[in-house]
């Protein structure tokens, strides 16, 4: 069990602070879902560790280190390490699992991704059929066959939450007032 968040927040020019604050928070929120290992994204960047979440002000002081700034970022607390590599070299949040993986291999969109985790292989065809092939019903349906759970993926400035279609896992979204933030977490309610 993972909890996954990721924020978006649309006013231009906005303190990145905000954001880091904000994930922190929802991060705090979900932490009954994970103490083992936790992870960060904004921008381009990448804070995290293993064990439990640190304190707004340690984390505040990590992404200045880092020179974190964005006008979004995702979140990822699990309860044990991650079970891919290639989460340390993506930008995914895993909350559940994924099946029929031992043929992917041989997928015609595989490409250089054909001797890399599985997490790594879902990214790529996946990233392949929206971005290159810009067919998001295609990566729906290709990321629906394989995942079973809730996968939230930042390409570039984009973030893409993905919920399969048999509810598996709680998945919800919620915005601020003015619709100027936004927030998906794997949890059964918000509150912005």
């Amino acid at each position: 069990m993972a909890g996954i968040v990721a924020i978006y927040n649309l006013v231009a020019g906005t303190n990145s602070n905000i954001i880091i604050h904000y994930l922190a928070r929802s991060m705090q929120m979900l932490q009954h879902r994970g103490k083992a290992y936790w992870k960060m994204v904004i921008g381009n960047g990448v804070i995290g560790r293993e064990g439990s979440l640190p304190s707004d002000d340690d984390i505040l002081k990590m992404a200045q280190e880092q020179k974190l700034c964005a006008s979004n970022g995702i979140g990822y607390l699990s309860k044990r390490s991650p079970q891919f590599p290639s989460m340390n070299t993506i930008y995914a949040a895993l909350d559940g699992f994924f099946v029929d993986t031992e043929k992917l291999h041989l997928h015609p969109y595989i490409g250089q991704a054909r001797h890399s985790d599985s997490l790594f292989k879902i990214y790529y065809i996946f990233t392949y059929l929206l971005i290159e092939r810009r067919n998001p019903e295609l990566a729906a349906e290709f990321l629906d066959r394989h995942l079973r759970g809730n996968l939230i993926i930042k390409i570039n400035d984009d973030i893409y939450a993905y919920r399969n279609s048999s509810g598996f896992k709680p998945l919800v979204i919620a915005t601020n007032r003015d619709k100027t933030l936004y927030i998906i977490a794997s949890e059964n309610s918000l509150r912005t």
